[in-house]
């Protein structure tokens, strides 16, 4: 039934011993899936957001991971669409936020007399269709003692493809919280822009594939242009992810982005080593490439 499912609707796929395998596999997943949680199996790393022009750090992301105890690093695209479908994927999610909003309090509270880290989570668009999402944010936030503009929510464009109508409604009630909404991977779906203009939006992330492709194909890069303009004609703040080269940070630079993240400043990384970096202040990147 997922296979079919995977590939269209009103269509069939035959039952074999390779789908056999698929799902043992997706049930030994899920089943698994179950206790991580309530095993300490899961836990977040962050990677840092920071200004092309003085490398300050404004926001981390928060990444999920799964350290299995047979498997070890499980990858979130073999168990995130497994909790999607099999309803793990909303006290997943809350778990998420919660973990991240007590974790950037905690740095500001070690902070008191520096700028606030806000933090970045990942909506999935299965949390986003059901109702009460807003409440549950609000109560998530007032617990962790987070202002709610340290928060920002991450949508993939691929949530567009949904019902358009529900998500607006969602996306608004969670902005009247007082909370940055981003919209992921933007560039990569086949969603109308006018959408744009009805999504209470914040900021823009440029998908990795344009930013990989800066400065040695032309496509990539006007690709690129026309986004970093466009967002700029809606008062949208850009980031560029997966920047690993000086000349993608450059270019991007070059083209008006000014804000990045990616492996040339720093991977995802455990909170310990976050707080490091904001022990360093202002030269944090070149302490850290002096570790390296």
């Amino acid at each position: 039934m997922y296979r079919a499912k995977e590939h269209g609707r009103a269509r069939y796929e035959l039952f074999d011993e390779v789908m056999r395998g698929r799902a043992i596999a997706r049930l030994r997943v899920e089943n698994d899936l179950r206790r991580a949680i309530e095993r300490n199996e899961l836990r977040l790393d962050y990677q840092p957001v920071l200004t092309l022009h003085g490398h300050q750090i404004v926001q981390v992301e928060a990444l999920l991971r799964w350290d299995h105890p047979e498997r070890g690093v499980v990858s979130p695209g073999d168990f995130i669409p497994v909790a999607e479908e099999n309803g793990l994927i909303e006290p997943i999610g809350r778990w998420v936020l919660e973990q991240a909003c007590r974790q950037a309090t905690q740095w500001q509270r070690n902070r008191p007399d520096e700028p606030p880290i806000c933090v970045s989570v990942n909506l999935s668009t299965v949390q986003i269709a059901k109702r009460g999402l807003a409440d549950a944010v609000a109560g998530v936030l007032a617990t962790a003692h987070l202002p709610a503009h340290c928060l920002s929510l991450e949508i993939t464009e691929s949530a567009l493809l949904r019902d358009v109508a529900t998500l607006v409604d969602a996306l608004h009630a969670l902005k009247a919280l007082g909370l940055r909404i981003v919209l992921d991977d933007f560039g990569t779906g086949s969603s109308s822009l006018g959408y744009l203009t009805h999504l209470p939006l914040d900021a823009i992330k440029i998908d990795r594939s344009f930013v990989d492709g800066l400065g040695r194909d032309r496509r990539a890069t006007a690709i690129t242009q026309a986004i970093v303009a466009m967002a700029q004609a809606l008062s949208l703040h850009v980031v560029g992810e997966g920047v690993e080269t000086e000349e993608q940070a450059e270019a991007l630079s070059a083209l008006g982005c000014q804000l990045a993240q990616g492996f040339l400043f720093a991977p995802p990384v455990a909170p310990a080593e976050i707080e490091r970096m904001l022990d360093a202040g202002s030269g944090w990147l070149e302490a850290r490439r002096a570790r390296a």
